[in-house]
């Protein structure tokens, strides 16, 4: 097995693959539509102006929780904390059509004892125009490109992420994710499935499930290939936007739920 963390992957893509493309985001899922687009050197240096910023805040070390849109800002926020030694915790944007939208985010916060929620700028102002006080801060991730990272640095043991999960019934459960453990799952992952540098790749699922977190964003770092992705919610809406962008980009590897595969 590779002695190397996820960050240690993270920056050697950053120099020997700076060029390469290593996400791109459909906007809208169409392919006229706007689409964003980081090479592993712009991942690496907008993963490390969030570690920054995080160090800045005296988050090194705590639990944060990640709550985005579909985009990549979810992307450089992950790496981010992965950097600065926080413990990641991706969990779904809040509801508004929920009795208590913030209820779950409130919840997995205490489990955790996060104090902090990273999310985007949209939806940091919503919550601030709400006028009520909340347990946690809630704040847009940092909109700065770091240079190189030379403060902390993780052990395979250490929690790289928290993953809260309670399949369909009952309050979420966090299980600690070490490097160690994110790097053996890629490992045979890309064993079964023949990943290869060469070979792109599509996903829409939530990037807080494991089918988007470890094969679309962890994925790429790892193995050095093309992740291209887009909201779950442009594929429900006109499930050929998958499609097309299959054959546009020629995926060579994807995936999705048993539902997705009737529903298109």
């Amino acid at each position: 097995m590779v002695n190397m963390t996820i960050i240690a992957f993270l920056k050697d893509r950053a120099t020997r693959n700076a060029d390469d493309l290593a996400f791109r985001f459909m906007g809208n899922g169409e392919l006229d539509g706007p689409i964003t687009e980081w090479t592993f050197s712009d991942l690496y240096h907008q993963s490390v102006g969030v570690a920054e910023d995080l160090v800045e805040q005296g988050l090194a070390g705590s639990s944060v929780l990640l709550a985005f849109p579909p985009g990549l800002d979810f992307v450089k926020a992950y790496f981010g904390c992965l950097l600065a030694g926080a413990r990641a915790v991706p969990v779904p944007i809040p509801n508004p059509r929920s009795k208590n939208p913030l209820g779950r985010i409130l919840r997995t916060a205490g489990a955790c004892g996060a104090t902090t929620v990273l999310t985007d700028q949209q939806l940091a102002a919503m919550v601030a125009t709400m006028g009520f006080e909340l347990p946690v801060g809630l704040r847009a991730v940092a909109d700065r490109v770091g240079t190189d990272w030379t403060g902390h640095q993780a052990e395979m043991n250490s929690v790289a992420y928290l993953q809260f999960t309670s399949g369909s019934t009952g309050h979420p459960k966090g299980v600690a994710v070490s490097h160690a453990n994110a790097v053996s799952n890629l490992r045979v992952m890309g064993q079964m499935l023949r990943l290869r540098p060469t070979k792109p790749a599509l996903g829409w699922a939530p990037h807080y499930h494991d089918l988007c977190l470890v094969g679309h964003v962890l994925g790429p770092v790892y193995y050095g290939f093309e992740s291209t992705l887009m909201s779950p919610m442009e594929f429900l809406l006109k499930p050929v936007r998958w499609l097309r962008a299959m054959s546009h980009y020629k995926i060579a590897n994807t995936a999705c739920p048993n539902f997705g595969y009737a529903y298109s």
